[in-house]
């Protein structure tokens, strides 16, 4: 499905993309001007939804909208208007509002529960680069095909049957996604973790294992642990991947050349963030006498697990301004503010991870109950907690900068935007095992 955005101003609009482009099914073609959108309302095949908040071109914007309601049926309008009086079952008429998570509701709520057909909600899309691990397939795997207004959802391959050998190479040109149906959803991500679980104890023996680099077995293990979020599974993924990097890192001694690669790949934001912060974290921590096996162990599960089930603009909320700015609704900034202490709770009473993990993950924002993003570090924190935040920000600043490693800008920084007693000495060390 597609949506036309035409918003006048250019962070709302960028603000309103991202966040509905984290629906898979969901494409949004943002516009400035009514005069630069109005040619995509014929052009665009799926277009659904054409959402208005332009107040500089009235004339513009009332002939665009007298042309879809009279000239395409199966296109809905929301258009944030204090002046227009127009009385059509398509076309939702709101004032204007100074609240943005407002408007990005209304689009969200009319996309849920207008658009989303009984019959696309019984699917859910699986990347088709996951197909290759299988020899037999698991579960049903289904093609989305355009019928008409809606989709229709084609079996292509049942239970139990071989994956045809060149199945991946027909679809993947064609499509990202292939569909598994919502009933065997779960038993397709214990699966597919079971293999991931297997490859990880073959490449500890030393066997011969299908991924082409070290990298590629923990993006994949990753994307399996934020696909089914907490769960006794995804914390043996952790387990295997954690022990796994240490090795690793025992065995290169460089973590540098670690952190480039990992910095480098075209993995999901929230890939590179966690395992960056991971390799940060395990070098800063090695800095301090009282760094131990186990300490090493708690930072890399505690930067793998603190932000499990963020999206990669919520992942980018890093300040209480930036909070503030946040376009969402009044569950998820409830949800976000307190995440923290949410995540680091789970891992209270979970068998085989260090005891520290649960308190590093509460306090990794710099408040010592998990709640918020405050400026002044909470004294109360732990080194570990202080290390896994400096760590965070560090990885943040780098991420988000020119695609160069400036270690020193960095950290400025950090030093800008956090007041500690303890900041300074952190500070110091993490440029000295980034430099050195």
């Amino acid at each position: 499905m597609q949506i036309l955005i035409l918003e006048e101003k250019q962070e709302l609009l960028d603000l309103l993309s991202m966040n509905l482009k984290m629906n898979d099914s969901l494409e949004v073609i943002p516009k400035l001007t009514i005069t630069e959108g109005k040619g995509f309302i014929d052009l665009l095949p799926d277009l659904k939804l054409v959402i208005i908040n332009n107040s500089t071109q009235f004339d513009e914007r009332l002939a665009l909208i007298d042309y879809v309601l009279e000239e395409k049926e199966d296109i809905e309008m929301i258009v944030v208007s204090g002046t227009i009086k127009k009385d059509h079952p398509r076309l939702m008429l709101i004032d204007r509002i100074d609240d943005p998570n407002q408007l990005l509701g209304l689009v969200t709520k009319k996309f849920s529960e207008e658009f989303l057909s009984q019959e696309d909600s019984a699917y859910a899309p699986v990347k088709i680069d996951n197909l290759k691990y299988f020899n037999i397939l698991p579960v049903d795997i289904y093609l989305k095909r355009k019928d008409g207004d809606s989709h229709k959802f084609v079996k292509l391959i049942n239970t139990g049957d071989k994956l045809p050998g060149d199945f991946i190479s027909k679809y993947s040109s064609k499509v990202e996604d292939i569909y598994v149906s919502q009933a065997q959803k779960d038993e397709f991500s214990k699966e597919i973790s079971k293999l991931f679980l297997d490859f990880f104890k073959q490449k500890s023996e030393k066997k011969d294992i299908k991924f082409e680099s070290f990298e590629d077995i923990h993006k994949k293990a990753f994307e399996q642990m934020t696909e089914i979020g907490f769960s006794q599974m995804s914390t043996k993924l952790a387990m295997e991947s954690v022990g796994d990097l240490m090795s690793e890192l025992k065995e290169r001694k460089d973590f540098k050349g670690l952190l480039n690669h990992v910095y480098k790949t075209d993995a999901p934001y929230s890939y590179r963030f966690s395992y960056m912060t991971s390799l940060v974290g395990h070098a800063l921590v090695k800095r301090f006498p009282w760094s131990n096996e186990q300490n090493l162990q708690t930072i890399m599960y505690a930067a793998m697990f603190s932000d499990i089930g963020l999206n990669e603009a919520e992942l980018r909320i890093r300040s209480e301004e930036d909070f503030n700015k946040a376009i969402m609704g009044k569950e998820t900034k409830e949800a976000l503010i307190k995440h923290a202490y949410t995540n680091g709770s789970r891992f209270k009473t979970v068998k085989g991870i260090p005891d520290d993990v649960s308190k590093t993950i509460i306090q990794h924002h710099g408040a010592h109950n998990g709640i918020g993003y405050p400026q002044n570090i909470s004294t109360q924190i732990t080194p570990l907690a202080m290390c896994l935040m400096i760590s965070q920000e560090f990885v943040h600043f780098i991420l988000n900068g020119d695609n160069k490693i400036n270690v020193t800008v960095a950290i400025e920084s950090i030093k800008e935007r956090y007041i500690s007693p303890k900041l300074d000495s952190v500070l110091s060390e993490l440029k000295k095992c980034i430099t050195k």
